[in-house]
C-alpha cells in the first residue's frame, strides 16, 4: 500500500513538473534567452556579469544558468530568479550520446539538445557569456535556427588563447556580435582572434552590479588581497609569495579563492573595495581591481602577464623576497594607478563604463538588433 501511495505521489510530482514546464514555455516563448555563469554569482545569487541585463529585460526573459546540480548551488541561483540549469542540457546530451568522449562529439550532442530547446522556446535573441567556450552549443544552434546571438565579454583576452582562434580551437564559431568592456580589451581580442573583427565586435562597457565609486576601508596596515585562480599548480606557485606577505606584521592578507575552486566569505567586489593592493598571476579579477582604483601586482610574470607589465597596467614581482616592497611601492604610485586604469578601462571610465547608467545596457540591447551571420 505504501509503495502504491509513493508511486502515485511520484506521478503527481512528475505531472506537476511537466505542467509547470509547459506553462513556463508558453509564458516565455519568444522572449530573449540569456546563458549565465554560476562563477559570476555574488553572495546574493545575482549574476555579476549578466544580472544588470537580466534586470533590464525582466520579467520577459529566459535564463539558462551554468550552475552545478546541487541543492546549495541551485538554491543560490534560484534566489535571484527562476532559471533553467545548463547541467540538465549536459545530462540529456549524455543520455543521447553515451559514448561521446572527444570534444567534437560532446559539442555536437549538446548542440542538438540546445537546438531542440531553442525550437521549443523560440527566443528572438540569445545573449550568452563565455561565447567561445561553454556557450558554443548556443552559438551553433542559434545560427542554424536563424536566431541572433550576442556574446558578452567574460574575461581578458590573453595572448596564446585558443578560444578565439578557429585554427586552434576546433573550428570555434563566432557569435553574431561580441560586446566588450573597452577599446583596450577589443584591441587585445582582435590581435589574437581569427573569428572576431572590427565588424562583429562592439564596445558596450561593463554590465556589473557596482557604482564605480572607489570608496574603501582605511587600514593601519597595508591590506593585500591575493586573487585565486582555477588553473593547476596555482596554489603551489602563489604560496611562497603569500607566506612572505604574511610574515610581515605590517601587512594584512586575505586570499580570495576563485569561485570555481571554493566559495569566498565575501564577493569579489567587497574584497577589492577592502584591499589596498591586489596580487595575483593571470586572473581577469586583477584588471577588475583597476576599475576600483586598486594597484595590481603580478607575481612570476613569466606566466603570460608580461604584456600587462609592458603596457604599464601592472607591477611585476618575480621573487617572494621582494613582494612586500613591490606592494608598498605600488600602493604609493597614485598617478601610475590612474594611468593604468585609463589604459584598461578608457580615458573617461566613469562615462564609458559606468555600470548603472543605461548606456551599457542600451548598447548591448541595440547589438541584438541585426542580421544573423551566414
Amino acid at each position: 500500500m505504501k509503495t502504491l501511495a509513493r508511486g502515485f505521489w511520484l506521478l503527481v510530482q512528475l505531472a506537476g513538473g511537466l505542467l509547470a514546464l509547459a506553462w513556463f514555455v508558453m509564458a516565455r516563448r519568444g522572449c530573449p534567452l540569456l546563458l549565465t555563469h554560476h562563477q559570476d554569482r555574488d553572495v546574493r545569487g545575482r549574476d555579476q556579469q549578466m544580472g544588470v541585463l537580466l534586470d533590464a529585460l525582466a520579467p520577459r526573459c529566459i535564463e539558462v544558468a551554468r550552475v552545478p546540480l546541487t541543492r546549495e548551488s541551485l538554491g543560490r541561483a534560484m534566489s535571484a530568479r527562476p532559471c533553467l540549469p545548463y547541467a540538465a542540457i549536459v545530462a540529456v546530451a549524455r543520455i543521447l550520446a553515451p559514448r561521446a568522449r572527444d570534444r567534437a562529439r560532446v559539442l555536437a550532442a549538446r548542440t542538438r539538445v540546445v537546438r531542440s530547446l531553442l525550437r521549443l522556446l523560440r527566443p528572438r535573441v540569445v545573449f550568452l557569456i563565455d561565447e567561445s567556450g561553454s556557450g558554443q552549443p548556443f552559438v551553433r544552434a542559434s545560427r542554424t535556427l536563424g536566431i541572433r546571438s550576442v556574446g558578452i565579454q567574460h574575461g581578458d583576452f590573453a595572448p596564446g588563447s585558443a578560444l578565439y582562434d578557429r585554427a586552434s580551437a576546433h573550428d570555434v564559431v563566432a557569435a553574431d556580435v561580441l560586446c566588450v568592456w573597452s577599446d583596450w580589451f577589443r584591441a587585445r581580442l582582435l590581435a589574437i582572434s581569427s573569428i572576431y573583427t572590427a565588424v562583429n565586435t562592439r564596445v558596450t562597457g561593463r554590465l556589473r552590479y557596482d557604482s564605480g565609486e572607489a570608496t574603501g576601508v582605511a587600514h593601519e596596515a597595508l591590506a593585500v588581497a591575493v586573487l585565486g585562480e582555477a588553473k593547476a599548480q596555482f596554489d603551489v606557485a602563489i604560496s611562497p609569495f603569500v607566506e612572505a606577505l604574511r610574515a610581515d606584521p605590517s601587512i594584512v592578507v586575505e586570499v580570495h579563492p576563485h569561485p570555481a575552486v571554493a566559495a569566498s566569505a565575501r564577493d569579489l567586489q567587497a574584497t577589492l573595495r577592502w584591499c589596498d593592493v591586489a596580487v595575483g598571476m593571470r586572473s581577469s579579477a586583477l584588471l577588475e581591481a583597476l576599475w576600483w582604483r586598486r594597484p595590481i601586482v603580478v607575481v612570476d610574470a613569466g606566466e603570460g602577464s608580461n604584456d600587462w607589465v609592458a603596457a604599464g597596467v601592472a607591477a611585476a614581482c618575480r621573487q617572494p623576497g621582494s613582494v612586500v616592497g613591490v606592494c608598498r611601492s605600488a600602493a604609493r604610485e597614485h598617478e601610475g594607478l590612474e594611468r593604468a586604469r585609463a589604459t584598461v578601462w578608457g580615458a573617461s571610465p566613469g562615462q564609458m563604463c559606468q555600470t548603472h547608467s543605461s548606456w551599457s545596457v542600451e548598447q548591448v540591447i541595440e547589438a541584438s538588433r541585426g542580421p544573423v551571420s551566414g
